[in-house]
């Protein structure tokens, strides 16, 4: 049977010409194996599926990481194997796709599985952001207050990035290419996880994601 993949609309559009996406369309010698982009919108079919120990499920879960996911889901009497991954639709065009493991015995599992998918994989732990989102929102973060504090702007932050530290985007063109949402979240994750400042969102990183849901609701 094909994979099933559930997500919104409004994120198939965005990650329909991935490596990722395109590989999971076809048929394999698994079955029942369910992907979840956007969870939080399916928890009665995962609640289902997760008893069944056929079943695998791979869950998008760079927000808050896939332990908290999973208690936050409320999943009980968990059979089915199941992975986390980083799902932002920016991330699904690198080279490798990051995951992490619900029971780490399942590893060769789940390497033969991305083995199939021609889709290579790093393991990491689970955190929110995983590695690569965890680090970026890090630095747009640390950016976004020095355009707190008036030290520069954005656009001047990303040229002295860019041409500095030969990073291949500035702290608002990741922010753009990532999302607020996103980023946002994954760094209030981080500071409830660790509540010592060390993740404390900056005043205007604040005030782009409470204007953009703003603006979402106007809409």
């Amino acid at each position: 049977m094909p994979i099933q993949l559930f997500a919104s609309r409004h994120y198939i559009e965005k990650i329909q010409n991935t490596s990722f996406y395109s590989k999971t369309q076809s048929e394999i010698d698994h079955s029942n194996i369910y992907i979840y982009a956007e969870p939080d919108f399916y928890i009665e079919e995962i609640q289902i599926h997760a008893t069944k120990s056929e079943n695998t499920i791979l869950l998008g879960c760079s927000k808050s990481g896939l332990f908290p996911l999973l208690a936050q889901l409320g999943l009980k009497n968990i059979q089915a194997k199941i992975l986390g991954y980083n799902e932002i639709p920016f991330f699904l065009q690198f080279p490798k796709l990051e995951v992490t493991l619900f029971n780490d015995l399942e590893k060769p599992y789940f390497e033969n599985l991305f083995e199939i998918l021609d889709t290579p994989v790093f393991f990491v732990e689970d955190s929110p952001g995983f590695v690569s989102a965890r680090v970026i929102s890090m630095i747009v973060n640390e950016a976004a207050f020095m355009v707190t504090e008036q030290i520069a702007d954005f656009q001047s932050i990303d040229l002295g990035m860019k041409l500095g530290t030969n990073y291949p985007f500035g702290p608002s063109e990741w922010l753009q290419q990532i999302g607020i949402d996103y980023l946002y979240s994954i760094l209030q994750n981080l500071h409830h996880r660790n509540p010592t400042g060390r993740y404390k969102i900056a005043p205007y990183l604040q005030k782009l994601y409470y204007q953009s849901k703003i603006q979402n609701t106007v809409n």
